[in-house]
């Protein structure tokens, strides 16, 4: 798909701008489409520590959290919602893990917008950067002389 360049605003001033609508539309995941008159919650999170023991741990820890976001949406009758998956070190050191986590979320996702009709998606996670800390420069140090 070829990238849409802009050379102007799409709105000649604020005023035309109404929270939830965009002159253009933008289509992803189940049937969700962001701009289209209606706001969307986004819903950040992230498994606990301990889950991160092993790749079934953590797997069943996102399953649990999917489920629980997904029957809420049911619950309280949203008709769409986007996940956002923190994406943690062990899925960074082990790709296979982020790989079977996306899945099984997927599943999950589909399941419900299959049986209630609600729009999802879920974010692409970040890779986690893992570095050693730089040490401080203190040429860029302000100190106090007073």
């Amino acid at each position: 798909m070829a990238a849409k360049r802009y050379t102007s605003m799409a709105y000649a001033s604020a005023d035309e701008m109404t929270f939830g609508v965009s002159k253009y539309p933008v289509k992803a995941g189940l049937d969700l489409e962001i701009g289209a008159g209606y706001t969307i919650p986004e819903v950040n999170y992230a498994p606990r520590p301990e889950a991160g023991a092993s790749k079934e741990k953590l797997v069943k820890e996102y399953e649990r959290i999917t489920t629980d976001i997904m029957s809420r949406m049911v619950q309280v009758g949203f008709p769409a919602v986007i996940l956002e998956t923190e994406h943690v070190q062990q899925m960074s050191n082990n790709p296979s893990w982020g790989a079977e986590v996306a899945h099984a979320q997927k599943t999950i996702m589909e399941e419900y917008h299959d049986e209630y009709g609600i729009k999802c998606q879920t974010t692409p996670p970040g890779e986690q950067k893992l570095h050693t800390p730089r040490k401080p420069s203190w040429k860029n140090t302000m100190t106090n002389t007073a």
